[in-house]
């Protein structure tokens, strides 16, 4: 380098005197190489995690050698360089692999130098690199931007608004929107309860559903705690510490099971345990979910009124003269005009022998009937839909539909007794035998009949708050019915293993029947939303649409 352009690069710094370089250092951006023991590491490196691609980086190094230089620049008065804009990974690697090898490939390394400005700008350009690289954490991100403003903050003497915040750090080639910093600033203040899931990548979707939920939980909680008007804030400031805090620790420990649906069922206990058990769980799941959807909270439910019982309506039987093979088109069955598309329908009886159903029922019940409104119009058609469904789809078996009821109550419908046992014989007879179409039918028989059972609820539930109650189960039993003998049941019905079983029932379904069964799912989703929405802490077996 002559002595012209020598002078031209290493020039008097016309910045403020305490930031004046090393005389040795360049003003502009430089290539050089510099051995690796003078780098030092940047300590306010944004990214804390652990790079996961760590190994495959240092094996390319080891290979191949940098692809790119090491960015580096250098402190007024310091004697050594530290990484400047990303790049901490590639030099831990090149530390350890001279400290292995002692190969001068590793030694002394190409790098950019980069004229140091301030500890802010040297943070931001971290910041910036990892960012535009997508390695780095939701919460990384929230320290380093929280480490920033408290540097702005210091350089320009006052407190930084999240509006300003957002104003300064545009300026200096970090955009970020001021409602991002506010889901940023959240993220902060659950740091302390659940480190790890944020460590493990909680982002930025997760941080708006928590945020909802904590602002709907204290919502009930004020609701049920303070009836009589507001909280003070101290009060207010109990919710997180009492509730919403316990709630958040209780799944930290949960690792990569962790969900948002873990949270909303522990906050739900936290609030129970808050309002000293004088609130009923149903009716905290329901105020919260009120709350989350933006209406308004409920307090008791209005009094229950005398409804007669659901109506069974059993299923048409064939009139006289007629056999169960005129009315079947094969494969799945039809009634709504849709031929079969399969090769099974050879193993359909011709018989049709219907289930008994009781000709007596018990006296009419209390049962739970909120005030009609458009939400019992859609909960009424969302049951008929599912009796209907499935109705068409039991007609896989011969007789199918007699094994099903219909009901005002619950999800529309109820599995009442186990498919044909004859017909379930002669199918077993038929795959002992070899016969592999007959294997598949019956294999699909009892995928659909315990497919049923789950979307119906048919079985009563251990926790008392999903299955059917038996009080309701009783009145449609038919008679000779064998579906509460558990033996008896798994010797017609037994479970399927999932491969074997289940995945070939889902797979090989006609797409119309196909769409049906999702139907069912779907409906009994809602159903359930809009009983815990609307229900007064009623539960499906309460609510009646007769």
């Amino acid at each position: 380098m002559n002595d012209a352009v020598r002078s031209s690069i290493f020039q008097g710094h016309f910045g403020k005197s305490g930031n004046v370089p090393p005389p040795s250092d360049p003003i502009t951006v430089t290539t050089m190489l510099v051995e690796v023991e003078r780098i030092g590491f940047y300590e306010k490196n944004p990214r804390r995690t652990h790079n996961e691609r760590y190994d495959d980086i240092k094996e390319s190094i080891r290979q191949q050698g940098l692809d790119n230089p090491l960015p580096i620049s250098r402190r007024p008065g310091a004697t050594h360089y530290i990484i400047y804009k990303g790049g901490n990974t590639r030099l831990k690697v090149l530390k350890e692999l001279w400290a292995e090898t002692k190969d001068e490939r590793f030694h002394k390394v190409r790098c950019e130098f980069h004229p140091f400005e301030s500890d802010t700008d040297a943070l931001l350009a971290h910041l910036r690199e990892n960012d535009l690289r997508g390695n780095m954490t939701f919460i990384d991100k929230a320290l380093a931007i929280r480490e920033a403003k408290t540097q702005l903050e210091q350089e320009t003497g006052g407190d930084l608004s999240l509006r300003k915040l957002a104003e300064a750090l545009k300026a200096r080639g970090f955009p970020v929107s001021a409602g991002m910093l506010s889901k940023l600033e959240y993220a902060l203040s659950l740091h302390g309860l659940i480190p790890q899931v944020l460590a493990a990548g909680a982002g930025k979707d997760q941080m708006e559903k928590l945020r909802k939920l904590e602002k709907a939980a204290l919502e009930v909680w004020k609701f049920h705690a303070f009836p009589e008007g507001s909280p003070s804030d101290d009060e207010g400031k109990t919710f997180r510490d009492v509730v919403f805090a316990d709630a958040l620790t209780a799944t930290d420990n949960l690792g990569e099971e962790w969900h948002y649906d873990a949270v909303e069922t522990a906050v739900i206990q936290q609030l129970g345990h808050a309002l000293a058990g004088k609130t009923p769980t149903a009716k905290i799941q329901a105020n919260l979910k009120l709350a989350l959807d933006g209406h308004e909270l409920k307090h008791s439910p209005p009094p229950t009124l005398p409804v007669s019982a659901p109506v069974v309506t059993p299923p048409a039987t064939n009139q006289p003269g007629t056999s169960a093979a005129n009315n079947w088109s094969g494969g799945w069955g039809q009634g709504d005009g849709e031929q079969a598309t399969d090769n099974i329908s050879i193993h359909f009886m011709e018989s049709d022998d219907s289930l008994p159903y009781p000709t007596t029922l018990p006296e009419p019940q209390r049962d739970v009937i909120v005030p009609d409104g458009n939400w019992l119009t859609k909960l009424r058609t969302l049951r008929e839909r599912n009796w209907e469904n499935a109705r068409l789809l039991a007609r896989y078996v011969r007789n199918g539909e007699k094994s099903l009821t219909q009901l005002e109550v619950g999800f529309g419908f109820l599995v009442v007794d186990v498919f044909d046992t004859d017909w379930v014989y002669d199918l077993f007879l038929k795959t002992e035998h070899g016969d592999m179409d007959a294997a598949l039918v019956l294999g699909h028989g009892h995928s659909l009949w315990w497919f049923l059972c789950q979307q119906s609820a048919s079985f009563s539930s251990t926790t008392g708050t999903t299955g059917c109650p038996d009080t309701i189960r009783a009145r449609y039993l038919p008679e000779q019915s064998v579906i509460d003998d558990p033996q008896m049941r798994l010797s017609v019905h037994p479970l399927m293993d999932p491969m074997n079983g289940h995945w070939l029932f889902w797979h090989y379904l006609p797409d119309n029947h196909f769409d049906k069964a999702v139907e069912i799912i779907r409906n009994t989703r809602q159903i359930h939303d809009l009983i815990l929405t609307h229900g007064e802490g009623a539960t499906v077996w309460e609510v009646s649409t007769a």
